[in-house]
């Protein structure tokens, strides 16, 4: 699994969850 971390317009931070290539990436909840 990796983790990929994307910053959103508004500032925040939100973690991206990929368990392989092909699987589309999942977006939790921002977190601080």
């Amino acid at each position: 699994m990796r983790v990929s971390r994307t910053v959103l317009p508004s500032g925040l931070v939100c973690q991206s969850w990929s368990s392989s290539g092909s699987e589309p990436p999942r977006f939790p909840p921002p977190v601080s």
